[in-house]
């Protein structure tokens, strides 16, 4: 249990608006400055009050050890509008009995499939480049991500470019409409006839159309194709023999194509930042991918006997922290760590917070792969990207993976050099990413 005297009142809350300013105009910054300084934070969002899990003792007692007295919160409630009651957000035995169904559509097993078609759209949209021609790599990650997580999902010809189109189109309006959504303190503004609001119902409208007619098309042809649909189509309960219904199949897609476009790219927008900031980070990529790749194709074997690259990618995922922010809320009263919290409470917990505490990450604001060598427990208990506890993402392994194939392909045939001059900028709304990422593309033959 944790300390009573580790919960403490933020500093610097204004008057009605309490902390809400500073985590809205700069929450990364805002979030950082408690790192260490607690367990628990107790903020002010304008009248309402929350609780920012800052330790990871704070974060495993919620997530972990008591997770059964916690619902998702705030974020997964407004994330609904997107992912149903799929894995992303279903609580309870219902989520246990949705994990069981997909945890098959996941099994290390089926990575080299995957590895290989992501491999073939990575390969095929970044030969759409030209040498020395300004790309925006921001955009050009997302669209890739999301033509990688619609060929997994749905491979039936010409079904997943359909899928990608919509997803790159509507996504970027979704994922922030449910981030404003969920820790706004009134839902009047998202009530009006604003354009913002029409765009958010629209985008919605255009994702879910387009899941439905591709679920009607696969049952109305009875082919499977081995692609993760058609696991979903086909997957029986091990425990009570029971199918998924077309309507829980339906958010079971839609929260993969959500989740799996949206940090996915915003974590190779970062990588490839990376890349072209410190020369000597690319050079070591290129030189592991050299000695293990040679002239063969990105495999999941492959994948597997590289070492720099994930190291490389778990610094991302620690130093930038795409997904930032999450909620919970206690069914009923509860004491946490000696602190009294009601029922229905905001809790929020941030990766970005713990990631950068520095009784866990030595320098945190210096970015070293090196530093995965040999991390100690300590650090490994920190590092939450996925979450912890029965709904850490069931997808991380597929997600890891899905990143490397990509940034590996993409990265044998060019090396992405900055092409701004100002600092790259960037926005933190639940998902933490580049806003503006100009880069010219080199041939790697050309940059040796």
């Amino acid at each position: 249990m944790m300390d009573r005297s580790r919960v403490l009142d933020a500093p610097g809350a204004l008057p009605l608006l309490g902390h809400a300013w500073e985590l809205w105009r700069r929450p990364l910054a805002f979030l950082s400055s408690l790192a260490g300084t607690c367990d628990v934070a107790v903020l002010r969002l304008g009248p309402q009050r929350a609780h920012l899990l800052v330790s990871p003792e704070a974060v495993w007692e919620v997530l972990v050890t008591r997770n059964h007295d916690f619902n998702k919160g705030a974020l997964f409630e407004r994330g609904r509008a997107v992912t149903g009651n799929s894995i992303v957000a279903s609580e309870g035995d219902f989520h246990k009995r949705q994990r069981r169904l997909l945890r098959p559509a996941f099994s290390v097993s089926r990575f080299g499939a995957y590895t290989e078609l992501v491999r073939d759209v990575a390969q095929d949209m970044s030969a759409r480049w030209h040498a020395g021609r300004t790309i925006a790599v921001d955009q050009e990650m997302f669209r890739i991500s999301a033509a990688a997580v619609t060929v997994c999902l749905f491979s039936a010809p010409g079904v997943a470019e359909e899928a990608a189109a919509v997803a790159m189109r509507s996504m970027p309006t979704v994922a922030t409409g449910v981030a404003m959504r969920a820790l706004f303190p009134s839902q009047l503004p998202f009530r009006l006839p604003l354009p913002t609001n029409r765009r958010y119902e629209r985008s919605l409208r255009d994702m879910h159309a387009v899941i439905d007619r591709i679920i009607a098309d696969y049952r109305a042809t009875g082919v499977r194709h081995g692609d993760l649909l058609s696991m979903l189509l086909d997957a029986r309960d091990e425990e009570s023999g029971e199918r998924m219904t077309d309507a829980q199949i339906h958010d079971e897609c839609a929260g993969l194509l959500a989740v799996g476009s949206e940090t996915t790219a915003r974590t190779l927008a970062w990588l490839f930042h990376v890349l072209g900031s410190l020369p000597q980070v690319a050079g070591k990529v290129q030189a592991e991918l050299d000695d293990v790749l040679g002239d063969g194709p990105v495999t999941y074997e492959a994948i597997t006997r590289l070492d720099y690259l994930p190291r490389l990618v778990h610094e991302v995922l620690r130093f930038h922290s795409p997904a930032f922010l999450f909620t919970r809320s206690p069914h009923a009263d509860l004491d946490l760590g000696g602190h009294r919290v009601p029922a229905g409470t905001l809790m929020l917990w941030s990766p970005y917070v713990l990631h950068h505490d520095p009784a866990f990450f030595p320098a945190p604001e210096r970015f070293d792969p090196d530093r995965w060598i040999e991390p100690t427990v300590e650090a490994r208990r920190a590092f939450l990207p996925f979450g912890a506890g029965p709904h850490r993402c069931i997808g991380s392994a597929f997600a890891v993976n899905e990143i490397i194939t990509i940034l590996a392909t993409v990265t044998r045939h060019w090396h992405l050099t900055p092409a701004g001059t100002g600092p790259v900028r960037s926005t933190a709304l639940a998902i933490h990413f580049p806003t503006r990422l100009p880069m010219l593309p080199v041939p790697v033959t050309a940059a040796r």
